[in-house]
C-alpha cells in the first residue's frame, strides 16, 4: 500500500478510481490492507479505501480454508501462525483472526463497496508427499472454500446477485480455457458494470470530502462577515399554513415536471395576497421527501419592508453564499481566500472595505458545480418583485446565464421563484403555478376552521359568500374572517355579518380604504402610518413608543413627564393599541412593527396616507418628513435637557 500511495501522489492521480481483484488469500490481504490504509492515513485524506468502490472475490476464505495438509507443508515456516488460523474443518468456527478482520472490515466499509464474489462448485485436490517426498495436488477432493466462506465478505448489505457460483475448483476459479469461456465472459461483463459505477461513487466521494472541507477560523470570520441582522426574520414572520392548505402543491403538474427536470426554472405567481409567501414557507418545509433526501435546499425571502439588505441583490447573494459556506465550507475557497487577503491587507470587513454585488455572483458561479456534483439543489426564492424590476430581471438573467454553463453531468438543480404578475419581467422562460387557480380549496379550509372556532358553528351561507367573495385573495379572507370574528364576539346578527361582507370591496385597495374611513382617530393613526411607512429600517417596539408620543408641540421636557402622560402606550397594552390603530393593518412581533403585507404600504403610499391626512397625494410625504424631523428634534432635546446639557 505504501508502494501504490507513493506511486499515486508522484502521478498527481489520489482520486484516480481503484477495483481490487484478489483469489483466495489474496483476498484476505486486500481486506487487511484496506484497514490499515484507513487507520493510518485517517478520513481527513484522500487515501486508498476512499479511491476504493469495487473489489472483486474469487474463493476468498473469509471463514477459513479446507486443507488440513497445509498445517504440514508451513511447519516450522514463518506463516504457521497465520496458516493455522486460516484452517477449518466441518465442524470448526473461524479463528478470532478471521472473526477480527470480518468484524472490522464490516465496521470501517458497510455500504461503502460493492463485493463481487465467485466461489467454486467443483472439488479441489488437496496437498500429500509424493513418491520422492515432495509435495503434490493429488490428495483426496474436498470443497476448499465453501460457499458461506467466500460470500461471507463482512459487508452485510452484499446483494444476492453479486455472489456468483462458477463451475470450477479452488485454482480454476481465476483460470480460463479463451477468452470466449463463459466463466471469462461472465467476470469480464461484471467488471465492465463495475468500473461505470466505481467512476461515478468515487468521484462523488472525492467531490463530498472536497466540499466538507474542516471548517476554520477563517471560514467563519469569512461567514460571519457574509451575515447580517434580520437574514432570515421574513421568513419567521411568515404565517404557516392552515392545516389541510398548500398540499395540493405537490401533486401539481408543472411542479412534478419541474422536479424531474435536470435544470428546471419553477414561477409561482399570484396577486398581492394571493399565499405566495406561505406556500413557498411550505415547500421549503414541507416537502423534503419530494426532493429526495440528499437535495440541499437553500432559500431567500425577498423583504421590500425591511432594511435595504433584505429586499437588494447583495443581500440576496451575502445570504445564500452565507448558507452555502456554513453547509459545504470548501465549495466557496476561492470567497475564502478573498475574504482572508483583504482581511490581512485592508482590514476587518465593514471597516475599511464591504462585499460587492460582482465578485459575489462570481463566487456563488464557481462554487455551484461542486456542491453539483455530489449532490442535487434546489433554490427557492420569495417575493422577487419586491427587489424591483431592474433588479428582479438582473437576477433571473444570472440563473438563466447559470443554468447555460452548468456542466450537464452535474447533479438536478431547480430554482423557484415566486412574485406578482405585475411588474411583468419579460422573457422569464420555465414552468408556472398562479394561485388564484388554485387555492380555493386552501380558503374553503382556513374559512371554515376560522369561523367555527370563532362563532361555534359554520352558517353556510356566511361561508359561501366570504369564499365566493375572496376570488382566490387569500389576505382578503383572512381579513374579512378577522372582521366577522370581532363581530361575532361582539353579538352581531348572522343578516348583520352577512351585510358586512357583501359591503367589503373585493379588491384589496378598496378594501384598506373601507377599513381607514372606519378609523375614530385618524390623527393617531396617520401618525402612526408616517412611520411606519417612512422609516428607513423597520421600527422596533420601543422606537415606535417614543415616535408616537413625542410632540414638538407638547409643553413636556422629559422622559418622565412624557412616561407619566396619558399618550404613552405601556408596553403591556401596546400590541392591542396598535392593532386598533391602524385597523388591523399593522403587525407586532418580538422585535419590530411593521405591516401585514407589502400591498399594505403600497396602498398607504398611493393613496392611504393622503385619506387619512385630508391633503393632495403630493403633499403627504414632505408633510411626513417635516413631522418627523421635528418629533426627532423634540427627542433630542430631551435627551440634551435630561444629561444636563
Amino acid at each position: 500500500m505504501e508502494t501504490v500511495t507513493a506511486f499515486r501522489s508522484k502521478t498527481q492521480t489520489l482520486s484516480r478510481p481503484i477495483i481490487f481483484i484478489g483469489h483466495s488469500l489474496g483476498g484476505l490481504l486486500i481486506k487487511e490492507a484496506l484497514l490499515l490504509s484507513r487507520k493510518k492515513l485517517g478520513e481527513s485524506k484522500p487515501t486508498i479505501s476512499r479511491a476504493t468502490y469495487g473489489i472483486v472475490f474469487f474463493g476468498v476464505p473469509n471463514h477459513g480454508l479446507r486443507n488440513e495438509q497445509l498445517r504440514t507443508l508451513v511447519d516450522g515456516q514463518p506463516n504457521k501462525a497465520f496458516i493455522n488460523d486460516l484452517l477449518v474443518d466441518d465442524d470448526s468456527e473461524a479463528s478470532g483472526f478471521l472473526k477480527r478482520l470480518a468484524s472490522q472490515f464490516a465496521e470501517s466499509f458497510k455500504g461503502y463497496y460493492r463485493i463481487i464474489t465467485f466461489y467454486e462448485r467443483l472439488l479441489s485436490p488437496t496437498l500429500e508427499r509424493n513418491k520422492t517426498g515432495g509435495w503434490s495436488r493429488t490428495g483426496r477432493r474436498c470443497l476448499m472454500v465453501t460457499e458461506e466462506s467466500a460470500t461471507s465478505t463482512g459487508i452485510v448489505a452484499t446483494a444476492d446477485e453479486d455472489n456468483i457460483p462458477m463451475n470450477a475448483d479452488h485454482s480454476g476459479l481465476v483460470k480460463f480455457s479463451s477468452r470466449n469461456h463463459g466463466g471469462y465472459l461472465v467476470v469480464q461483463e461484471r467488471l465492465r458494470i463495475l468500473i461505470e459505477e466505481t467512476k461515478q461513487q468515487v468521484s462523488q466521494r472525492f467531490a463530498e470530502a472536497d466540499l466538507y472541507c474542516p471548517s476554520s477560523e477563517t471560514h467563519q470570520a469569512c461567514s460571519r462577515s457574509l451575515a447580517y441582522e434580520g437574514m432570515d426574520s421574513r421568513l419567521d414572520t411568515i404565517v404557516e399554513e392552515s392545516d389541510g392548505t398548500c398540499e395540493w402543491l405537490s401533486s401539481h403538474g408543472n411542479f412534478v415536471k419541474w422536479r424531474e427536470q435536470h435544470r428546471g426554472l419553477l414561477w409561482i405567481k399570484g396577486n398581492p395576497g394571493s399565499g405566495k409567501s406561505t406556500i413557498i414557507k411550505y415547500a421549503l418545509r414541507r416537502l423534503s421527501k419530494v426532493y429526495g433526501p440528499e437535495t440541499q435546499v437553500f432559500s431567500f425571502f425577498f423583504h421590500a419592508r425591511g432594511h435595504e439588505l433584505q429586499k437588494s441583490l447583495i443581500g440576496f447573494f451575502r445570504s445564500i453564499l452565507h448558507q452555502i459556506l456554513q453547509r459545504f465550507p470548501g465549495s466557496l475557497n476561492d470567497l475564502v481566500d478573498t475574504f482572508n487577503t483583504k482581511r490581512m491587507s485592508i482590514s476587518e470587513p465593514g471597516k475599511n472595505w464591504h462585499w460587492h454585488l460582482q465578485p459575489l455572483q462570481e463566487f456563488l458561479r464557481l462554487g455551484l458545480p461542486k456542491i453539483l456534483a455530489r449532490f442535487p439543489v434546489v433554490f427557492f426564492i420569495d417575493a422577487l418583485d419586491e427587489c424591483g424590476q431592474r433588479p428582479a430581471l438582473d437576477l433571473v438573467e444570472y440563473f438563466q446565464r447559470v443554468l447555460q454553463c452548468l456542466p450537464s453531468k452535474g447533479r438536478q438543480f431547480g430554482i423557484c421563484f415566486s412574485c406578482r404578475h405585475y411588474p411583468i419581467i419579460p422573457g422569464n422562460g420555465g414552468l408556472e403555478v398562479v394561485l388564484e387557480k388554485e387555492n380555493h380549496k386552501d380558503i374553503c379550509l382556513f374559512v371554515r376552521s376560522r369561523l367555527l372556532i370563532s362563532t361555534g358553528d359554520i352558517n353556510d351561507e356566511l361561508f359561501a359568500l366570504i369564499v365566493w367573495r375572496a376570488q382566490g385573495v387569500f389576505l382578503w379572507a383572512v381579513l374579512v374572517v378577522r372582521e366577522i370574528s370581532r363581530m361575532a364576539i361582539e353579538g352581531e346578527s348572522m343578516a348583520t355579518m352577512k351585510a358586512e361582507i357583501d359591503r367589503m370591496p373585493p379588491d384589496l385597495n378598496p378594501f384598506y380604504e373601507e377599513l381607514v374611513k372606519r378609523s375614530e382617530n385618524r390623527p393617531a393613526m396617520l401618525n402612526l402610518i408616517q412611520w411606519i411607512c417612512f422609516s428607513q429600517t423597520p421600527m422596533s417596539r420601543s422606537e415606535l413608543q417614543w415616535a408616537l408620543v413625542v410632540d414638538p408641540k407638547s409643553p413636556l421636557k422629559s422622559f418622565e413627564e412624557y412616561l407619566a402622560s396619558e399618550n404613552f402606550i405601556s408596553s403591556d397594552r401596546f400590541e392591542k393599541r396598535i392593532k386598533t390603530l391602524s385597523c388591523g393593518l399593522v403587525e407586532v412581533d418580538s422585535i419590530r412593527v411593521q405591516f401585514i403585507h407589502q400591498s399594505v404600504k403600497e396602498f398607504f403610499l398611493d393613496q392611504g396616507l393622503a385619506l387619512l391626512a385630508q391633503r393632495e397625494p403630493n403633499e403627504v410625504v414632505a408633510a411626513a418628513h417635516s413631522r418627523m424631523s421635528l418629533v426627532c428634534v423634540q427627542y433630542l432635546n430631551i435627551c440634551g435637557n435630561d444629561r444636563g446639557d
